[in-house]
């Protein structure tokens, strides 16, 4: 799993700050000058065949996405928070999980294609961040310790009530 693009710290208006009574915080911003590049990049990933699985970082965060990408493949997931590519260094958990910075994606790469896919997205930010598992959980880290670890189970019961 590899994330694309810069997290911030940009929480303002988010769905995390509505559901915990936050007002005020940064706001998303569009970086005019990289937003193009990681799209470009992300589409020749894409076309050529390296990107098994793809979702954006918008409403939720990366928290979100993981999980609905959990969801529908039927697969669990590991992901290291301590190898979120930051724009502003160091993030709390809770900020890297919950931001809803723009142009950001998370990317279900084969192992095996990871060399390719790296290399179209050279000069840009993208790390990889975890991977998929064949376990029925999703297991979150942070600096060598699981803050999370939840059954898909009760996960998606949890986004079903919130959904529906």
């Amino acid at each position: 799993l590899y994330l694309v693009g810069w997290t911030s710290a940009e929480l303002g208006g988010s769905e995390y700050s509505r559901m915990l009574g936050i007002r005020g915080g940064a706001v998303p911003n569009v970086d005019l000058r990289l937003a193009p590049r990681i799209m470009k990049a992300m589409t020749r990933a894409i076309k050529r065949g390296l990107v098994c699985a793809c979702h954006d970082l918008s409403e939720a965060g990366l928290g979100l996405a993981v999980a609905e990408m959990a969801f529908s493949g039927g697969i669990g997931a590991e992901i290291k928070l301590d190898l979120v590519p930051g724009r502003n260094g160091r993030l709390r958990p809770d900020i890297i999980l919950f931001s809803e910075s723009n142009t950001r994606f998370l990317a279900e790469v084969d192992p095996r294609k990871g060399a390719a896919f790296k290399k179209i997205l050279a000069g840009l930010p993208c790390a990889r961040i975890g991977r998929t598992t064949t376990s029925s959980d999703l297991v979150v880290n942070d600096r060598g310790k699981n803050i999370i670890g939840l059954s898909l189970r009760r996960l998606r019961r949890a986004w079903l009530r919130k959904v529906i």
